[in-house]
């Protein structure tokens, strides 16, 4: 069985002990991450859309994980962005914990249960404490990448 980060992430849209301590510096970098390898969607329209999922409430799993996600016009595939953070941020957490691993996940416009699916396997993956260590002892874009591809 893969691993959903082997079919979703690349290196490219992978950093590791980011020195981020906003919100909203944090989604910008990883928006305009992510455009960055979708020549036809624009890291505003990214950001807007995380900030507008945001809105609705926090996308923290808990334990210093973030899953920001968003649907987006234009997408042809579901595509992922993983950060670690130097230092842990606060990031409205519903453990109050702050957050040091972020998953972006961006799904097409009309990805439907398909958005909720890869969600949920994302979370269960996040569940699993070796996983997330292995994240976390990371320290460089290729050790995280790889940490996660595992």
């Amino acid at each position: 069985m893969s691993n959903i980060f082997t079919d979703l992430l690349s290196l490219e849209r992978t950093r590791s002990r980011v020195k981020e301590d906003n919100q909203k510096r944090l989604l910008q970098l990883a928006s305009k991450l992510l455009a960055e390898t979708l020549p036809d969607i624009t890291s505003q329209l990214i950001l807007e859309q995380l900030t507008q999922r945001e809105r609705l409430g926090s996308t923290s799993l808990g334990a210093g994980i973030a899953l920001p996600h968003a649907r987006i016009v234009g997408l042809s595939e579901p595509i992922i962005a993983l950060l670690s953070l130097d230092k842990p941020m606060v990031f409205d957490s519903i453990d109050k914990k702050n957050v040091d691993l972020f998953c972006i996940l961006l799904v097409t416009a009309d990805a439907g249960d398909e958005e909720l699916q890869t969600l949920a396997k994302l979370a269960n993956l996040f569940c699993n404490g070796d996983f997330c260590e292995r994240l976390r002892a990371a320290d460089s874009n290729e050790s995280l990448y790889q940490a996660a591809i595992k």
